[in-house]
């Protein structure tokens, strides 16, 4: 998973006015909820969650 993935998931949560769901951020970027996962746990990591 690169940084591109990682900003662009993260923009997704975080520019959006409800909770987003992993098929709704499938549906948009066309990444993998394998990808989208571990892109969740990166930033999760990066924010010491």
């Amino acid at each position: 998973m690169g940084i591109k993935e990682d900003r662009l998931v993260e923009s997704i949560i975080f520019s959006a006015s409800k909770p987003v769901s992993v098929e709704e951020i499938k549906e948009a970027t066309d990444l993998t909820e394998k990808q989208i996962n571990s892109t969740n746990m990166s930033m999760n990591c990066r924010r010491g969650i």
